[in-house]
């Protein structure tokens, strides 16, 4: 999970300093790079506080459940 995470994160990193960078002058559609991959960081600090909520459920739901069913379903 870690590891998914710093590719993203990676990702993120090269798309933002590839949009950015100077186009040829025969590039009129840069635009569209931008509409694109322009919006990664957004996207990667939601990825990034869903791991960490789906973190907190996940160990709340396994404590909560853990016990009604005597551990009879848990290794």
């Amino acid at each position: 999970m870690i590891a998914r995470l710093a590719c993203q994160m990676l990702f993120t990193i090269i798309t933002f300093i590839l949009v950015h960078l100077s186009h040829p002058a025969f590039g009129r559609d840069s635009y569209a790079y931008d509409i694109v991959l322009g919006n990664r960081w957004g996207v990667t600090m939601a990825v990034l506080i869903a791991f960490i909520v789906s973190g907190f459920i996940n160990i709340k739901l396994i404590i909560r459940w853990k016990f009604p069913t005597q551990e009879k379903y848990f290794w």
